[in-house]
């Protein structure tokens, strides 16, 4: 049988393996706007476990995922405006 939240957990791992992607391309060819688009697919990721994991009945663990995940896409607006 297979597990209800499949498909979140395959696209928490592909935006894993995409922001992995983008980070060491953004580092070898020093594109800032790349390393910090790997962030906010980091907090995708982050997002999409915390919705994984509250439907498992979770919901304080679950919480401070999307916390996490707040306060890293808040972070990433703020180096967009001191990049650029």
């Amino acid at each position: 049988m297979k597990n209800p939240y499949e498909k979140y957990i395959l696209a928490e791992m592909g935006t894993l393996g995409l922001a992995a992607i983008l980070t060491l391309f953004g580092l070898f060819r020093s594109y800032p706007i790349l390393i910090l688009l790997s962030l906010v697919l980091l907090a995708l990721s982050l997002v999409l476990s915390a919705m994984s994991i509250s439907f498992t009945s979770h919901h304080t663990q679950a919480l401070k995922q999307y916390i996490r995940a707040g306060l890293l896409i808040f972070s990433c607006i703020c180096l967009l405006f001191y990049i650029f």
